[in-house]
């Protein structure tokens, strides 16, 4: 196995699924991050909400469909 990063991605119900592994030059992975597309749709959420009023932020949150249980991979 090379040495370096390696990510790998498909498309998923709700957006892209990513891998990303990072490998020391050995057999096993040094480490190895799964995001699922609530991730990365909530780190949208800060940038999106700058200067709303909370009932825009509710309804904006509301549209990226997050799946709690995901977010904690």
């Amino acid at each position: 196995m090379r040495r370096g990063l390696s990510y790998g991605a498909v498309e998923g119900p709700k957006g892209e699924v990513g891998v990303l592994l990072v490998c020391p030059g050995s057999h096993q992975p040094h480490r190895v991050q799964v995001r699922s597309p609530v991730a990365h749709n909530l780190h949208l959420l800060s940038s999106g909400a700058m200067g709303v009023t909370f009932a825009d932020f509710v309804a904006t949150f509301c549209l990226l469909d997050v799946v709690f249980g995901e977010i904690d991979r």
